[in-house]
């Protein structure tokens, strides 16, 4: 049986809980730290008799069993991963949503995350906590954990959660039947911290426009494109393009050779389905992959590993697998660093590469550089196939040179990359593209930004603060002018209009400024509407960067509608006796009493014909006052004859409402009875009597004869 498991959203925001108490796993220089941010009594500190017969986990209580099994899946990760820096983990044993058939396992994600960091594999690219620590060999902020979790105490001793399924707490072997292994699913969640998780959002937006490490390599096989690649809209039907969102990336494509199915075009797929799932889509290996994989989006059995950690080492992991390398290998040439600034007027800026792993044979490779926001010539003197080689037993550092060029153009800084290519005599490339950032020398006024785009604000809020910011530079006195732009919200009768608005900023002064805008709180129904705020007119030589917020005002006012009612009867179909005289048909007036209403009543002729069967009635008025709501009667009188017929049917209409009612059921189908009774044929004796009054006379007359 497989039970959902809520799976992590990314966060960019600081540390979520306390730092309560440290559990060190290991005796290493750096650990995977569990923090326990339970109180007393309760959840990893709970006093309660421990389960029978756990396997592999002799804790004295309850608390003392689960925390075992959290030791042991940190123990896991932290014998496959190069620790270099402390992973803390934050972790909460918790009463969660749990009924019959369904219940949230655990959660868990990055507390944090953090980009353009000292050995950041890429610029402008979001990397989880615990990864971007080991990266930059130091702990980045302020955050006392790398990773939150939490996982759900209402599974234990509780026969409404999953009808009496426990918590199986063993360590080292399979959950018995009727139990949830605890080790499985804190292995998965802790590999979502770890940056087995997407940040991108279910709308398609990046965090704050930059792509993370892991959505790096999400590719669509139909309409071939990286997701870094696409538009918004690109990524959102991406997301439930099921069977064709793979994971590109160059250790896990180079290592697939052990799943045999849940592949497309060679690739592993990724969890995409129809419809979406948030929490789960995309953040998973997908369900068809064969053998199971550890990180799809189901709680399974622990099969097989080998592509989710190939996974994390394409997302800034080095695996302890590959620091023993076999003897007689000619080794992997490296960048030293994935990133190096430099000053414009330093001339110059020298890139290390590195051979590790191997000095086994001759070997070569290649640089090149390759323009970014730097361009060739104008900003650094490019480098084309450049060789540069290591002797059989050689590993020693070597230097490439890029000269720069040093103008006296105030600009932003700017970069370029340089590449290893073409390597020979069996050596791989490892990190194989270093950006240099050019550092500008002259001066840098910067650029002004709005800090949103979009903002959604309620009419009735009153007014709006938009914050502006100075980025990219303090040089000198600055200014720019901020003008409103009409939409569907107009001017005067949506918000007070801002014309040449002037925001100054003095020179070194990077302050964020603010700018009040007014919006009217009107009492008239209608749509959101939308309008602009722009940055013009700067000065200063500073720059215009994010220079519109489109804005929506989101209505506030109900409309309240006043509604006339409806006129029905209550009935569609009456019989009556022909000799009961007359007939009352009920109308009503319902959905509103606003308003003086009135209607007419008219009778159709059907088998019935008025003068000779009923009386007929014509545009008889029926009215109702304002506010009336009671019912109305109409008298329909009947013809009583003496004439033997069959039933008969006319019908009653309501026509012609006023004050605005409408009509709901507006036709009755009246049937009159016959009541009169044909008289007996004397010819034909109908009853026992008659026929003997015919008999005796005749026996009478036959025995006289006789005589």
């Amino acid at each position: 049986m497989k039970f959902t498991v809520l799976r992590p959203r990314l966060s960019s925001l600081a540390a979520l809980l306390p730092l309560l108490l440290l559990v060190s796993l290991n005796l290493h220089a750096a650990d995977i730290l569990l923090v326990n941010n339970d109180g007393a009594n309760e959840g990893f500190n709970d006093p309660s008799a421990p389960f029978a017969n756990q396997t592999g986990n002799n804790g004295a209580t309850l608390g003392q069993q689960r925390l075992r099994v959290f030791q042991a899946a940190a123990d896991y990760w932290e014998a496959r991963l190069v620790v270099d820096v402390d992973v803390r983990v934050g972790i909460n044993f918790d009463p969660l949503s749990c009924a019959s058939f369904s219940a949230t396992l655990g959660s868990a994600g990055a507390s944090n995350l953090f980009r353009n960091f000292t050995n950041a594999p890429r610029a402008d690219t979001w990397y989880v906590s615990a990864a971007a620590n080991n990266l930059a060999g130091r702990r980045l902020g302020s955050n006392t954990v790398d990773i939150q979790a939490r996982f759900n105490s209402e599974i234990d001793n509780n026969d409404n959660c999953l009808r009496g399924t426990n918590w199986w707490l063993g360590i080292g072997s399979p959950a018995p039947n009727g139990t949830i292994s605890l080790f499985d699913t804190v292995l998965h969640e802790i590999g979502h911290g770890l940056g087995v998780s997407s940040g991108i959002r279910q709308n398609g937006q990046m965090i704050n426009g930059i792509i993370d490490a892991y959505a790096f390599y999400l590719y669509d096989e139909t309409q071939g494109q990286f997701w870094r690649d696409m538009t918004v809209q690109q990524r959102v039907t991406s997301a439930t393009n099921t069977g064709n969102v793979t994971f590109r990336s160059p250790s896990v494509n180079a290592n697939t050779s052990h799943i045999t199915t849940g592949k497309n075009n060679g690739r592993l797929r990724v969890y995409a389905p129809s419809p979406y799932r948030g929490g789960s889509s995309i953040s998973h290996w997908d369900t068809a992959l064969v053998p199971d994989e550890l990180m799809e989006p189901s709680a399974t059995p622990t099969s097989d590993d080998r592509a989710t950690f190939q996974m994390l080492k394409d997302v800034g992991w080095r695996l302890v697998q590959d620091q023993n390398p076999p003897t007689e290998e000619p080794g992997t040439v490296s960048f030293s660093s994935s990133a190096v600034s430099a000053d414009e007027d330093q001339g110059s800026v020298d890139l290390v590469l590195r051979r590790t792993g191997g000095s086994d044979g001759a070997i070569s490779v290649t640089v090149n550089t390759q323009n970014g926001s730097a361009s060739s010539g104008s900003d650094y003197q490019s480098i084309n196939n450049q060789v540069v080689t290591w002797a059989d037993g050689d590993d020693s550092n070597r230097s490439v040179r890029v000269n720069l060029v040093n103008d006296n153009t105030a600009e932003n800084n700017e970069d370029f990359t340089v590449s290893i290519n073409n390597a020979t005599g069996g050596a791989n490339i490892g990190v194989g593209t270093a950006m240099v950032t050019i550092e500008d020398d002259d001066a840098q006024p910067g650029q002004v930004s709005f800090s949103n785009s979009t903002v959604r604000v309620g009419e009735e809020q009153g007014s709006v603060v938009l914050e502006l910011q100075r980025t990219g530079g303090t040089d000198g006195a600055v200014s720019v002018r901020v003008n409103t732009q009409n939409g569907s919200a107009m001017s005067g009768s949506d918000y007070q209009a801002i014309s040449s608005q002037l925001v100054t900023w003095a020179d070194g002064d990077s302050r964020r400024q603010n700018v009040t805008l007014n919006l009217v709180n009107d009492d008239v129904v209608e749509n959101d509407e939308t309008m602009s705020v722009t940055i013009g007119s700067a000065t200063g030589g500073v720059g215009i960067g994010v220079g519109t917020v489109n804005l929506t005002i989101e209505d506030d006012d109900t409309l309240v509608v006043d509604d006339a009612g409806q006129v029905s009867f209550t009935r569609t179909a009456m019989s009556v006796s022909e000799g009961q005289g007359s007939v009352v048909l009920q109308l009503r007036r319902t959905g509103g009493s606003d308003g003086a209403i009135s209607v007419r009543v008219n009778t159709q002729n059907g088998s019935a014909t008025s003068g000779s069967d009923y009386q007929a009635i014509s545009n008889r008025l029926v009215t109702w006052a304002d506010g009336d709501s009671g019912g109305r009667s109409v008298t329909l009188n009947l013809v009583n004859d003496s004439v033997v017929e069959s039933d008969e049917r006319l019908s009653v209409s309501i026509g012609s409402a006023t004050g605005g009612a409408s009509i709901g059921v507006s036709t009755v189908n009246v049937t009159i009875e016959d009541d009169d009774v044909a008289a007996p044929d004397p010819e034909s004796p109908d009853d026992e009597d008659d026929i003997l009054s015919l008999i005796i006379p005749v026996l009478a007359a036959i025995a006289a004869k006789r005589q």
